[in-house]
Formats: structure tokens, C-alpha cells, sequence
């Protein structure tokens, strides 16, 4: 019987018609706020639910799930024009421009900064003009930190 294509029409027309009809979500909350406000009741569910959540093969599937939901065109295209919307609406704000401004300004103030950047610039202009002395020479502080930083 439930095969059939008219009763299977007809239950999903029926659900769609109690989870609809105001009345019945009322009585449903109702119900469910009862029931959460019995002694051992919500602790026991938040239990299970953290179980559940725990479990490798709901990690496993949530994250099969991610990965597809991510990979689709429609959400792809979504998260790009939001994206760049929030960019471009950040951009245009007043107060964070002229906060980045500042920001920038600091940095270039910045003596380390400065010297580090010096460093850097001679660096390359060294190897630039004489790779193999560069390749012979002593590391200095600045190319040593880099080296570091790099490893």
C-alpha cells in the first residue's frame, strides 16, 4: 500500500499539512518544553546528542557531507559573491579605511620593521649583483632569522 505513487502523494501532502498548521507547532512546543523540563530528561539528551556528535562515523559523514555541500556550484558561487559584497562593503567604509591607514602608517614607523626590510633589500641586491659571493658569505643576523623562520 505504501508503495503506491497516490498514498505516498497523500502522506506527504498530510505531514505537510500538520507541520503546517499552526495549532499543531503550537501543541508540539508546548509538548516539547514539557517534556525538557522533567527532571533527567535534557541532561540524558544533551548526553546522547554529544555521543552522537563524538562518534567517528558521524564525523565521518559530516565532513563527506561538507565536502559535497562545498563543492557545489551553487554554494561556491554563493560564498564568492558574499564574499567579495563584504569586501567591497568593508572597503567602502569610512572608519575601517582610515583604520587600516593608520595600521600601515604604524608599521612603516616601526624601526624593526625598517631595519628588517633594509636587511632584506641589501640581501637581494647582493644576490642580485653577486650570487656566488652571497653564496660564500657569513649569514648575517637579519638572513639567519629568515633561515630560521624558513626551516
Amino acid at each position: 500500500v505504501l508503495e503506491d505513487p497516490q498514498t505516498i502523494g497523500a502522506v506527504v501532502h498530510l505531514v505537510q499539512q500538520v507541520l503546517t498548521n499552526e495549532q499543531v507547532v503550537d501543541k508540539v512546543s508546548d509538548l516539547m518544553q514539557l517534556v525538557f523540563s522533567l527532571p533527567g530528561v535534557r541532561a540524558a539528551v544533551l548526553a546522547g546528542l554529544q555521543d552522537v556528535i563524538c562518534s567517528d562515523a558521524f564525523l565521518q559523514t559530516a565532513a563527506s557531507f561538507g565536502m559535497r555541500l562545498i563543492g557545489t556550484e551553487d554554494v561556491t558561487d554563493a560564498a564568492t559573491e558574499l564574499l567579495q559584497a563584504a569586501a567591497t562593503s568593508l572597503l567602502e567604509d569610512a572608519l575601517v579605511r582610515e583604520h587600516a591607514r593608520e595600521f600601515v602608517l604604524s608599521l612603516l614607523d616601526a624601526d624593526s620593521l625598517q631595519r628588517k626590510t633594509g636587511d632584506h633589500l641589501r640581501g637581494a641586491v647582493v644576490r642580485l649583483f653577486n650570487p656566488v659571493a652571497w653564496l660564500r658569505s657569513e649569514p648575517t643576523a637579519a638572513s639567519a632569522g629568515t633561515l630560521r623562520e624558513a626551516e
